[in-house]
């Protein structure tokens, strides 16, 4: 099974980029039928 890890680090703070890059990482992953792995996902909640 293919992965694709995105950090935190990585996403922006701006909610609009964000939710760009989010649908990007999503949309990458699916193509690729991957698992996405978000790191530190608890820092936006």
């Amino acid at each position: 099974m293919l992965t694709s890890q995105i950090s935190a680090g990585q996403l922006s703070s701006e909610a609009e980029v964000l939710n760009l890059q989010l649908y990007q990482a999503f949309e990458t992953a699916s193509h690729g039928k991957a698992l996405l792995l978000l790191n530190e996902a608890d820092v936006f909640l």
